[in-house]
Parts: structure tokens; C-alpha cells; sequence
């Protein structure tokens, strides 16, 4: 199984590495990098673990930061729909297909 990013997904991915490369440091934006990989590792393994959503869509939160990952799952791949700060909307990526 492999992963594939929504493009607006992506672009919060990088607006994230690029905050926190700014105003907390190089270290911190590597940390950040590395809990996605780690929890995007994790998804691949246990595509079920997220918490179920509406629009057969799942979030798993990332561990030390304020952000969860929204995906769906599919027999080959999983589709990360939104890198989601907690504090934004709720469900604001619900038209993402």
C-alpha cells in the first residue's frame, strides 16, 4: 500500500514545515516532518486506526503537534485528504475528493 497526498493537503504540509521553520526553529520543522512520516507509516500498517469521520474519511492526530491527519482509505493506497490544525474549522476539507 502506498500513499498519495491531496494537493491542498500537500500545500498545508508545506505551509506547516515552513511555520514551524520560521518560528520555532530548523529543529522543530524536522520533528514536525518526522512525526508525519512516522504517523503516515503507522496508517500504512493500520489503515484502520484513525478515528472514523463522515464521507468515509478518518483522522489520526499527530503526536506533539496540533495537527491531524485526514485520509481515506482505499484497497491501494491511502489518500491523505488535509493536514488539519485542531484549531481550524471543523470538517473544512469535506469537499476534498
Amino acid at each position: 500500500m502506498k500513499h498519495v497526498w491531496h494537493p491542498l493537503a500537500e500545500k498545508e504540509f508545506d505551509e506547516a514545515i515552513d511555520y514551524y521553520g520560521v518560528h520555532a526553529g530548523v529543529n522543530i520543522s524536522r520533528k514536525f516532518a518526522t512525526a508525519v512520516n512516522h504517523t503516515l507509516g503507522l496508517l500504512l500498517e493500520h489503515p484502520a486506526i484513525g478515528k472514523p469521520m463522515y464521507r468515509q474519511a478518518r483522522s489520526f492526530p499527530l503526536h506533539g503537534f496540533p495537527f491531524d491527519l485526514v485520509y481515506q482509505v482505499y484497497p491501494e493506497m491511502i489518500l491523505i485528504i488535509a493536514m488539519a490544525n485542531q484549531s481550524r474549522r471543523p470538517g473544512y476539507w469535506a469537499g476534498r475528493r
